[in-house]
């Protein structure tokens, strides 16, 4: 029986044939997770833009611009708004998710494990801008009422308590958007404690000892201002025609 001589040329030409074979096979899964990445990168497109022009509508971006947020988010790069910023949060959690789509469809598990941490991530990043933005609305706001009640008052410098009223709130607004987000919890919940009893001490000692009659003539004004006012929406009673004795 005669023996078959295998050449070189023949093991490459062998390696060459399994080669293509698997790549042929493999040609399907590839064309599919294309078109998924495709058809994901022009839906999240679309609803990026939806998205952003839903929030400029309803009104959105003017509430960024009064807190003082828009001047912040112009910094990060040219024609950018509050708005905006949401609209690509959404068009890139959406592309995230095509994305582990397709990474399923060509088998590989690590980019699918890498991508599903960011989506989880990205809805965690939208509520903590959130929770910024009511915070500044919020230090806005409340720093314009006690600087209007510490000048009613008579006190001098409401400007001094109307930027702690506003950095309180601020860094209250941090801290809890950055728990939300998962930043280091051990160290913001260390913060947020260390923060909050600080700012109790530092409020006691200043009323408790150095500002005792301020304290007392704030809360004085206040309950006359309440006072006051509930004077004022009080009904008045009106007397009635004296009756005549008909006997």
């Amino acid at each position: 029986m005669p023996t078959q001589i295998v050449t070189a040329g023949d093991n490459v030409l062998h390696s060459l044939m399994q080669g293509f074979t698997a790549f042929m096979i493999f040609l399907p899964t590839l064309i599919g997770a294309l078109i998924v990445l495709l058809v994901g990168w022009w839906i999240s497109g679309v609803i990026g833009r939806l998205l952003e022009r839903a929030l400029y509508k309803a009104g959105f971006e003017r509430t960024a611009t009064h807190v003082g947020a828009s001047e912040a988010i112009s910094r990060i790069g040219a024609g950018w708004t509050a708005s905006h910023i949401f609209g690509v949060l959404a068009k890139w959690f959406v592309r995230l998710i095509f994305l582990q789509a397709a990474a399923n469809l060509l088998a590989m598990p690590q980019v699918t494990a890498i991508v599903n941490e960011i989506i989880l991530f990205i809805p965690r990043l939208a509520i903590g801008m959130g929770i910024i933005l009511v915070g500044l609305w919020a230090a806005k706001g409340l720093s314009e009422l006690v600087h209007g009640q510490v000048t009613a008052a008579g006190i001098a410098r409401p400007s001094v308590f109307s930027l702690l009223t506003r950095y309180a709130i601020l860094s209250i607004a941090v801290i809890a958007a950055a728990s939300e987000m998962g930043i280091a919890p051990v160290i913001v919940n260390a913060i947020f404690i260390a923060f909050v009893s600080a700012l109790a001490l530092a409020v006691g000692l200043a009323f408790g000892l150095g500002a005792k009659d301020v304290a007392a003539e704030m809360t004085r004004n206040w309950y006359n201002s309440g006072k006051s006012v509930a004077e004022k929406q009080k009904p008045q009673v009106v007397p009635g025609p004296a009756r005549r004795d008909t006997r």
